[in-house]
């Protein structure tokens, strides 16, 4: 059986959110698919990546979404303010200094698997 994706609004309740914007933490291919489906629910969100060069080249190659806003080479916790969630691509290090800056900041950090779990319904094995 297929699952089947609920509305934007109820997988962001189930992540706790109600409304809030999340920010995409790498642009590879894990960041673009959590970009994509965010997109698909008209949830709002932006993207961050440390690798200004590689991002970029990520980001013009696989999405035309001219409206997100896009940061690289840094974060402050004053760019993090209007995030409420942060996705964070698997080829992120858990120790690297952009993910203390967000861990400071008190948002909450999830994987794209998690993302992905959360606009599920029905069965899911992992």
């Amino acid at each position: 059986m297929k699952a089947q994706k609920s509305s934007g609004p109820a997988a962001l309740a189930r992540l706790g959110l109600g409304d809030g914007r999340v920010l995409v933490y790498g642009l590879g291919k894990s960041g673009i698919s959590s970009a994509h489906l965010l997109g698909h629910h008209k949830v709002p969100f932006g993207f961050y990546d440390d690798n200004e060069v590689a991002g970029y080249r990520a980001l013009s190659k696989s999405i035309r979404w001219p409206d997100v806003p896009v940061q690289f080479g840094g974060l402050t916790a004053e760019s993090l303010v209007e995030y409420d969630l942060v996705v964070v691509s698997p080829g992120v290090p858990a120790h690297a200094p952009t993910v203390q800056v967000i861990r400071d900041a008190g948002l909450e950090i999830i994987s794209e698997i998690e993302l992905a779990y959360a606009f599920a319904q029905g069965p899911v094995i992992a």
